[in-house]
């Protein structure tokens, strides 16, 4: 189990569930009632199955094996631990360990609720952040799968043709993301400092800890194409053009 490095102050979070584990399958094993017992290690050996299938096919070369994928196996798993817990002849101890379960796991929602770096990327704050003026505008979005989620809280967006659109701002945007499993989000670095198009004044930067703009300006409305906008970015890769329509 992966805790939240605020819940790691101690070895207490990493023995308490294995504790729970452990006497769960004792109390299964030696004071559950037969009928019962048997069904129960039928879905356990259903919830093994689950995890080790993908585990054969890590290591035969298909590698999907990740916490996600393992999700299934945890409701037949949890259905033979909770049938351990509820033994009728060990009530007390299984309400104990039923006890200290569901505490670890609020414990761990909360932890997790308040450590930003388990969190999504703030699409809508940054969609929230670009605010809404009369002027159209042209949107870079990097990487340029967040055009999902920012077409959700700025439905008017869309794509900008190939032969581009004219407008008067254009807003190169990104969002902090995790480099890897663990990291803490961090704003990715800035590549270019100009845009391919005359016309526009330097850029204004707004930013928080969690998503960043940069928002350029011209006096006069100006024909952009997304090859040309895309001159400075938040990513390598090719970020999404989109055009955002300014009220009226």
């Amino acid at each position: 189990m992966t805790l939240p490095p605020g819940l790691l102050a101690s070895d207490f979070y990493y023995i308490l569930p294995e504790l729970v584990l452990t006497g769960g399958a004792l109390l299964l094993l030696r004071r559950t009632a037969e009928p019962a017992r048997r069904r129960a290690l039928a879905l356990a050996g259903v919830g093994l199955a689950g995890i080790a299938l993908p585990l054969a096919g890590a290591l035969a070369g298909a590698d999907y094996l990740n916490a996600r994928n393992l999700l299934p196996a945890l409701v037949p798993l949890l259905a033979a631990l909770g049938v351990g817990l509820g033994a009728s002849r060990a009530a007390r101890a299984g309400g104990a360990l039923l006890a200290a379960l569901c505490a670890l796991s609020l414990g761990i929602v909360v932890a997790v609720a308040a450590d930003p770096q388990y969190q999504r990327p703030d699409w809508r704050g940054l969609a929230r952040a670009l605010g809404h003026t009369g002027d159209a505008r042209a949107i870079v979005v990097s990487p340029a799968n967040g055009v999902l989620p920012m077409r959700l809280y700025r439905r008017r967006m869309r794509a900008v043709r190939p032969a581009g659109a004219v407008v008067v701002e254009v807003d190169v945007v990104a969002v902090a993301g995790a480099r890897g499993a663990g990291e803490a989000p961090e704003l990715p670095a800035q590549l270019g400092t100009s845009l391919g198009v005359a016309g526009f004044g330097a850029p204004r930067r707004i930013a928080t800890d969690r998503w960043e703009i940069l928002r350029f300006r011209a006096p006069a409305p100006v024909h952009v194409t997304p090859p040309a906008v895309a001159a400075v970015r938040f990513a390598p890769d090719a970020p999404a053009v989109e055009l955002l329509p300014g009220r009226g």
